[in-house]
C-alpha cells in the first residue's frame, strides 16, 4: 500500500502527465477503469496500474494507493480513482491496413486535447478505417485526449507522420482529400464522394493550408444559415463524416 505522495513510483507515475517525459520513458498514462479496459481489450500493454484497494481491476501489476498518494494520482473530478501506465503502441502509416475502399479521417495541427479526442470518438462512431495525425498536433497520448475520447484513440487504428508523408502516402494509394472551405462553391451535400476517401481537418485558429485544400480535388463547403462563419472543428470533422458514412451506407 502506497500512502505518500513522495512516493518515487507515485513522482514517476505522474510526471506522464507532460509530454516531454511520455517521449522520453515511450510510457503514458490512462485515467479509469473503462479507457483501461478498452486499451487492454485493443491490445495496448498495461505496465502497471494504480488505484484504492477497493478497485482492482483484476489485471496483473495492481498497485494499491490511498490518501495523499491517490489525490496525487488522479486527475478531475470524474474519477474511478484507477490511472494505468502504458507502453506507447506503434503509431506508423504501416500499421494502416486498407480494404478496397478505405475510410479515412486525417487530423493536422489539432491543438486542443478535447477537440482531438471528440475528433477521434466520432470516428470511430461511423466506422472510419483510421486516424491519421500529422506530428505537429497534439500528442495523442495526452491523458486529456484518451478521456475526451472515451477510449476511442484505442479502438481505433491511430498513425502520426509528417504532413509531406501523409500526402505522399495518400497519393500512393489513390485516396482523395476530403476538405472543407468557407468559399468552396460545391456544398457537401452536393459535392462527388469517391469510393476511397481520407476526411482531412485543420488547426482551430487557421485550418488547413493551401497544399491541403487542394490535395487531389477542390474543397467542399458545409451549408451555414447563420451569423457566424466557422464551426469548431470536431463538429466540421463530425459533419462531414456522417455524411461521408451516410452515403457509404446507402
Amino acid at each position: 500500500m502506497i500512502t505518500s505522495s513522495a512516493n518515487p513510483r507515485i513522482a514517476a507515475v505522474t510526471r506522464l502527465r507532460k509530454r516531454r517525459h511520455r517521449d522520453r520513458t515511450g510510457t503514458f498514462l490512462i485515467d479509469s477503469g473503462r479507457e483501461i479496459a478498452r486499451a487492454h481489450a485493443s491490445g495496448v500493454e498495461i505496465v502497471e496500474i494504480y488505484g484504492p484497494p477497493d478497485a482492482d481491476p483484476g489485471l496483473r501489476s495492481f498497485q494499491a494507493v490511498r490518501g495523499p498518494a491517490l489525490e496525487k494520482l488522479t486527475y478531475g473530478e470524474r474519477t474511478d480513482g484507477l490511472v494505468a501506465v502504458a507502453r506507447t503502441p506503434d503509431v506508423s502509416l504501416d500499421r494502416v491496413h486498407l480494404g478496397l475502399a478505405p475510410f479515412l479521417l486525417v487530423a493536422i495541427d489539432i491543438e486542443k486535447p478535447g477537440n482531438l479526442g471528440a475528433i477521434l470518438r466520432t470516428a470511430d462512431a461511423v466506422g472510419a478505417d483510421a486516424v491519421i495525425l500529422n506530428d505537429g498536433g497534439t500528442d495523442p497520448w495526452n491523458p486529456n485526449v484518451i478521456r475526451s475520447s472515451t477510449g476511442a484513440v484505442f479502438t481505433m487504428t491511430v498513425a502520426v507522420a509528417t504532413d509531406a508523408a501523409i500526402r505522399n502516402w495518400l497519393d500512393k494509394h489513390s485516396i482523395d482529400a476530403l476538405t472543407t472551405s468557407p468559399s468552396a462553391p460545391v456544398s457537401i451535400w452536393n459535392a462527388t464522394i469517391p469510393d476511397g476517401v481520407a476526411v482531412v481537418v485543420g488547426a482551430e485558429d487557421k485550418g488547413l493550408g493551401s497544399e491541403w485544400l487542394h490535395h487531389r480535388r477542390s474543397p467542399v463547403s458545409i451549408p451555414m444559415w447563420g451569423a457566424v462563419d466557422s464551426l469548431n472543428t470536431s463538429v466540421a470533422a463530425a459533419v462531414v463524416l456522417y455524411e461521408v458514412a451516410r452515403r457509404r451506407q446507402g
